[in-house]
């Protein structure tokens, strides 16, 4: 009867243990697995990398705090989203991670309040590798920082119109900018 009891005990913890291991990482593929960006942003889980192929996505994105990377296969030449004048292009606004990510798009014609191009809010993603222009808001017409540290690396900040910042406008927020150029 002991061994028995010990038995069932040892498939009990092993069977809690291996329910405790992450999954692997998921690519999602849009257009072939999803057929927008935002479709695939929705269907991936923390550590799920949403993979873009070239074009030009016509739309408004918001990425969750989980751990996504958002990432185009080809860069920022060749892939962009174009938010259509109707709201901000990227929204990153949640209690989150730092990593969260999106790399190399081109990201132009958001229309908002705070952050035209990007609107970071309570949340530190990674921006690398990204052009951001062509955006108009009150505040941040590139990008716009609410209690956010967001690291952007290897960006051009160009040709946005703001009020008040038109390339970046930071509030409470303490971003890592390298290698970019602003203008």
């Amino acid at each position: 009867m002991r061994k028995i009891a010990r038995l069932g005990s040892v498939t009990i913890f092993l069977f809690i243990a291996l329910s405790a291991c992450p999954a692997p990482a998921a690519t999602i593929h849009v257009p072939s697995d999803q057929p927008t960006i935002q479709a695939g942003i929705d269907a991936a889980f923390s550590g799920d990398l949403v993979l873009v192929a070239p074009g030009s996505y016509l739309e408004n994105i918001e990425l969750p705090g989980r751990a996504i990377i958002l990432e185009s296969e080809a860069g920022a030449e060749e892939t962009v989203i174009d938010g259509n004048g109707e709201a901000a292009v990227v929204t990153f606004d949640s209690w989150g991670t730092g990593n969260t990510a999106i790399e190399g798009f081109t990201i132009r014609n958001g229309l908002a309040v705070e952050g035209g191009g990007i609107h970071c809010n309570l949340i530190s993603p990674r921006i690398v590798n990204c052009v951001i222009t062509e955006n108009l808001s009150f505040m941040g017409g590139g990008i716009f920082c609410k209690f956010s540290s967001p690291t952007i690396t290897s960006c051009t900040i160009t040709d946005n119109t703001s009020v008040h910042g038109g390339g970046i406008f930071c509030y409470s927020s303490f971003p890592t900018i390298t290698n970019c150029t602003i203008s």
